[in-house]
């Protein structure tokens, strides 16, 4: 796999962009900054006036201990939990943060529940469907074989009233009339029963319809369902699998979902708390492919190497109190993960919890590190030596190329 987190932002041409330190957010900007934030759970404070700093479309890879407030950080982002963070994200940006797999159903399957991710489309078939049939009911007359359920009919404003409760000079179909102070038009003049069928004025809008249908072909609504039957391909689901309502599938399948759903709806920003724990080897390289093509912004909590520095350009380690940017002071021998683990060590040994064996390998790294640098130092400082040198005085230097003995002469 690629080492080092330029390598993630190169595939996707993006330079290294930090806002200063004490830097706010700009007026119109996608980035997230939230110069200083405060999250406390059970009496204990995770983080205390601590930095965030999410650039638009980057990558960042969260590591840290177990229990120091990773995944409650990615709460605070995703679900507004913090006041601090939630001032900070800017109005009506897509979030969506993957932490669990999806609910087990007998009657929605793997591939109803992928495309269902995509709420902006269900949104708009749903409206279209409802301005269709309130122009169907507007258009047409109400009989039985119109399709039009009395659900559907009273959701857009059809009613069936008596004549003395409507005010009003003429009852005849199409004239406009008064019923509980709102103006409404008469659909079907007076039935057996005595109820004259009426309809809420400017219920139903041709101009909103045509609308809907333009914006369902610019996110290419009709695609939709081989678009997410690709993306649970590539997550290792057979065709029929595909069919299967998802109470058939173990909890480790039913993540694989989540993750196709995510995937399908491509937000703003996705945030994935250990994706990989639920996948295969083939199930993993097919995730990183898929992120690496998705254009949206990411964090994600993993200590898979691999996976981390195939896709962030930045990773994160999550300490008490604060999120520290680390960075990899050789990226092309190691990576910022094999400083992690050094730091890990480190700690472990002062409080006497690393073997033997493990504190003489850490010390001799250490040494062994010791002395590179020290190397380098020598190298640098022979770089930088002046090209001119200093005689005692009354020697004549020796002429540059010269051969034998200078002359001398005393002084």
């Amino acid at each position: 796999p690629p080492r080092g987190y330029a390598n993630a932002a190169e595939r996707r041409g993006l330079a290294r962009r930090e806002p200063p330190r004490g830097a706010t957010k700009m007026e119109g900007s996608d980035d997230i900054i939230c110069p200083r934030f405060s999250i406390s759970m059970g009496g204990k404070a995770l983080f205390k006036d601590a930095r965030l700093a999410l650039i638009h479309g980057h990558r960042y890879g969260l590591i840290g201990p177990n229990g120091c407030g990773k995944s409650t950080l990615m709460h605070a982002i995703g679900y507004g939990t913090c006041e601090e963070i939630k001032k900070a994200i800017p109005p009506n940006t897509d979030i969506l943060l993957v932490e669990q797999e999806v609910a087990a159903s007998d009657e929605i399957t793997a591939l109803q529940m992928v495309v269902a991710a995509d709420t902006r489309r269900t949104a708009l078939l749903a409206e279209a469907r409802t301005l269709e049939r309130l122009t169907d009911a507007y258009n047409l007359s109400l009989d039985e074989s119109n399709g039009i359920t009395p659900d559907e009919l009273e959701a857009g404003g059809v009613r069936y009233i008596k004549e003395a409760k409507l005010q009003g000079d003429s009852f005849a179909v199409g004239a406009r009339l008064t019923f509980e102070g709102r103006e409404v038009t008469v659909l079907e003049e007076k039935d057996k029963d005595g109820d004259i069928t009426i309809q809420d004025v400017v219920r139903y809008d041709e101009e909103r319809l045509n609308e809907v249908y333009d914006e369902l072909q610019d996110i290419g609504a009709d695609s939709a369902e081989q678009r997410a039957s690709a993306i649970l391909s590539g997550l290792q689901f057979l065709e029929e699998q595909k069919a299967w309502p998802t109470a058939s599938f173990s909890g480790g399948w039913r993540m694989r979902i989540s993750l196709a759903r995510a995937l399908f709806r491509k937000p703003r920003l996705l945030l994935l708390d250990e994706p990989t724990n639920h996948l295969d080897l083939d199930a993993v390289e097919a995730l990183i492919h898929a992120l690496q093509e998705c254009e949206c912004g990411l964090l994600v909590i993993s200590h898979d190497e691999h996976l981390v520095t195939s896709i962030c350009e930045e990773l994160w380690v999550a300490e008490p109190g604060r999120v520290r940017l680390l960075r990899s002071p050789h990226p092309e021998s190691e990576t910022a993960f094999d400083e992690y683990r050094r730091q890990q060590l480190r700690l472990a040994k002062r409080q006497g919890l690393l073997p033997q064996a493990a504190g003489a390998r850490l010390e001799e790294e250490e040494r062994e590190e010791e002395e590179r640098e020290a190397r380098e130092r020598e190298a640098a400082a022979a770089n930088a030596k002046p090209k001119f040198e200093f005689y005692r005085a009354g020697v004549k230097p020796k002429a540059e190329g010269a051969a034998g003995g200078g002359g001398g002469g005393g002084g």
